[in-house]
């Protein structure tokens, strides 16, 4: 493998990563109906979100589940993720999605 190649795919792992959350902030949804939206399982954009693997489909299909192009997905921007609230809804607080 050419030198330099892991820690590049790192940063782009983490560049997708940040971009997934500022997206998914903007529409104020949870991972659970993003992944719902894209055919994935929640647990499998988690593990994303956090700068795992994945492939070129499911880049494809995080984008359209997003409403943007796949290159919004690998483009570096200086906004930072919209923070959202971790855990389920509890009952009170509304229906779990």
């Amino acid at each position: 493998m050419a030198e330099n190649v892991i820690p590049r795919i790192a940063q782009i792992q983490e560049r997708v990563a940040n971009n997934l959350k500022f997206f998914r902030g903007k529409l104020g949804i949870s991972q659970e109906k993003l992944a719902e939206r894209a055919g994935l399982h929640r647990t499998q954009l988690s593990a994303i979100e956090k700068g795992g693997n994945m492939r070129l489909s499911t880049l494809v299909s995080l984008a359209a589940a997003l409403g943007v192009d796949e290159v919004d997905l690998l483009a570096e921007r200086e906004e930072l993720p919209v923070a959202l609230k971790s855990g389920r809804k509890r009952m009170d607080e509304g229906t779990v999605e």
